[in-house]
């Protein structure tokens, strides 16, 4: 993000919520219970800013406006009003140690910015133990995805003409079923064999890491922070305000979450946390929703033929590529592949 985009983000950001702040302060006080005047005189600019903060340098690709981030601080605004109990669970969430309300206009915005600052910390710890866990696939399934198709059938025409070679039957063919087999029970561990758009697939593992083997890397503030970011993005989404105040306390489960998701929703989630672990892959980037929904079928598809490529290569019987996919035609042990119209390499597309 450059100096200049950030200063004109801080200025938008600043202008909505001065905006928010006088239309909550002329809100009518004989219209607020006394818990949600409370919960108003605690507001201030600085706390409603805090609570945009997570998208600092982020307006321009969002495409958002003064209007649309007025409106959303706003929200926050209603959702403690309407559930002041969640406010004060809010607060001692973060720790806010002042009593008179001085103390409490001049630390809130401080502890919600740290909130939000430790949530983005915890996405990146997260990512990095994802890339740990799923990286090798990832890596190869982002080059070959869009051609896996004639993967397979290359494959396929070279098991045809290679049914007679003792090197290929013996060799080439128990690596392939080995590594199909290998790829259905890693599907296994995230929901089993599938049909339909990889988005789902995707969704299905980074739930279960979130659930499961990573748990200990997640933990309310990264939530919050994810929670935050899909709901300033996808509009396609209307939480009520009871709904928003569970979320930013991380009271709403990831499974709740997706659930709730529309397709732009899961999309996100995988640009969120795919794009923290491979930050330099553009399918995982702020594309992955639109990108990813265009591979569609049964999942084993795409799958099966990462897992070949990668035992493939480790024989040395293929060599992989950032742009190619290299066979070894002769150490495979299939003869007069020239003449059969196998090709030397697939070009994978950048």
């Amino acid at each position: 993000m450059t100096a200049v985009s950030r200063i004109a983000d801080r200025y938008m950001i600043r202008k909505a919520c001065e905006i928010a702040y006088s239309d909550i302060s002329n809100i009518r006080t004989a219209s607020l219970n006394k818990s949600a005047q409370r919960v108003r005189r605690e507001f201030s600019v600085e706390l409603l800013e805090a609570f945009a903060s997570p998208i600092m340098g982020r307006i321009a690709g969002l495409g958002i406006g003064i209007k649309d981030i007025t409106k959303k601080v706003k929200d926050i605004w209603g959702a403690f009003k309407q559930a002041p109990k969640y406010w004060e669970e809010f607060k001692k969430m973060l720790g806010i140690k002042s009593t008179s309300l001085i103390g409490l206009v001049a630390e809130l915005p401080k502890k919600v910015w740290n909130f939000f600052k430790q949530g983005g910390k915890s996405l990146i710890s997260f990512g990095k133990g994802l890339a740990k866990q799923i990286g090798d696939f990832a890596k190869v399934f982002s080059a070959v995805s869009g051609q896996t198709a004639l993967f397979n059938q290359v494959v396929e025409k070279g098991t045809s003409l290679a049914t007679n070679s003792t090197v290929y039957q013996e060799k080439v063919k128990p690596l392939l079923d080995k590594a199909k087999a290998f790829a259905q029970k890693f599907m296994g561990k995230f929901g089993g064999n599938g049909n339909g758009k990889i988005t789902e697939f995707f969704k299905n593992v980074i739930q279960t890491f979130l659930d499961g083997k990573l748990s200990n890397l997640v933990g309310t503030p990264l939530k919050a922070y994810v929670f935050f970011n899909i709901w300033i993005n996808v509009t396609e989404i209307s939480w009520d305000f009871t709904g928003i105040a569970k979320g930013m306390l991380g009271l709403i489960s990831w499974r709740e979450l997706f659930a709730s998701l529309p397709e732009s929703g899961v999309g996100l989630i995988i640009s969120i946390f795919l794009g923290a672990a491979f930050p330099s892959i553009t399918l995982f980037g702020p594309a992955a929703g639109s990108l990813l929904t265009k591979i569609t079928g049964n999942w084993l598809m795409f799958i099966a033929p990462v897992f070949q490529i990668i035992i493939l290569a480790k024989n040395k019987l293929i060599e992989f590529g950032k742009s190619a996919i290299k066979f070894f035609w002769d150490k495979m042990g299939v003869d007069n592949w020239k003449e059969q119209g196998l090709p030397e390499v697939i070009p994978l597309k950048g």
